[in-house]
């Protein structure tokens, strides 16, 4: 599901509980359950930047929904020269999915001076404007934490490290959590992260009878930094319009003609299975290298899915 959709999921699932609110129908656990169906599907929600040429969200300007670019001047803006529309050292003000964080890089490859940014960014400042060169964009971690087991009961969201949990009215009271993918939650025992401790990832319904003694401070930690990236070039020698993704699609994006890929380039570490038909069905290959030709394979692909090469 892309986020367009998923976005599109959200807006009518609150829409359809204000309706049933009006009508006196809203029962007691609506809201709160409104608020955990939101959340799971954020879990599954990448980064989207858009970083725009001038201040206040104005002029050329492009979306991007992979984490990690590393050379802007390889990017274009439609309806515009190719010496126009590059994207190197044009960046003013910028927006950013409220669930991530983006910094900007002086040089391309993540090189040089750097600025982090958390939400939309009207003006990048005077240390900044027409400086950036290259971004990463990351998922800021965050948990929603139960006072009963299956998700049940109070519920607290946390967005940072918590030295003690009796602030959020939480102490000793967490019995089921969920996290958001890509992080770890390490909970402690005792407050200031002292004590026993027990990672948890993902959704756990119960938090275990090994650790049914309390939680008194949680920090959380990237489960999985490394990312993998695909880009997709329309001609040989990873030239031509190029587009990079870091999640399986069943198909690919409008702004990309279907099967129209000549060459890839592929994280270390990382594997591309390309399927002939849309949905992942028909003959298929898999890739763990750049290919500079796709040879029998060339304007073949219609959907692939991306993973690390160790959960093959």
């Amino acid at each position: 599901m892309n986020s367009k959709l998923k976005a599109l999921v959200i807006l009518v699932f609150l829409g359809i509980c204000l309706v049933d609110a009006k009508k006196g129908h809203l029962k007691k656990n609506s809201l709160q359950t409104a608020t955990e169906d939101i959340y799971n599907i954020y879990f599954d929600i990448p980064c989207v930047v858009r970083l725009y040429s001038d201040a206040n969200y104005k002029g050329p300007n492009k979306q991007f929904f992979e984490n990690n670019v590393s050379d802007l001047s390889t990017y274009q803006i439609n309806d515009f020269t190719p010496e126009e529309s590059r994207l190197n050292d044009k960046t003013s003000s910028l927006q950013v999915s409220s669930n991530c964080k983006v910094t900007l890089y002086e040089h391309s490859n993540y090189q040089g001076r750097s600025k982090t940014f958390w939400g939309d960014v009207p003006y990048v400042g005077d240390d900044f404007n027409d400086m950036a060169s290259s971004f990463k964009a990351e998922v800021r971690c965050r948990a929603m934490l139960y006072e009963q087991p299956n998700y049940q009961g109070k519920a607290v969201e946390l967005f940072d490290d918590a030295i003690e949990l009796g602030s959020y009215g939480m102490n000793d009271k967490v019995r089921s959590i969920r996290v958001i993918q890509g992080c770890k939650a390490i909970a402690y025992e005792h407050y200031n992260y002292e004590g026993r401790s027990k990672g948890f990832a993902n959704e756990i319904s119960w938090i275990g009878d090994d650790f049914n003694i309390g939680i008194s401070a949680i920090r959380f930690v990237k489960s999985n930094p490394a990312h993998c990236t695909v880009e997709f070039f329309r001609d040989w020698y990873y030239t031509g319009a190029r587009y990079a993704y870091e999640r399986s699609r069943p198909a690919f994006d409008s702004g990309f003609i279907k099967g129209a890929a000549s060459s890839i380039r592929i994280t270390p570490g990382c594997k591309v299975i390309v399927y002939k038909d849309e949905g992942y069905k028909g003959k298929s290959a898999t890739y763990t290298s750049d290919v500079a030709w796709l040879d029998s394979w060339n304007d073949m692909i219609s959907s692939f899915q991306i993973s690390p090469i160790a959960d093959s």
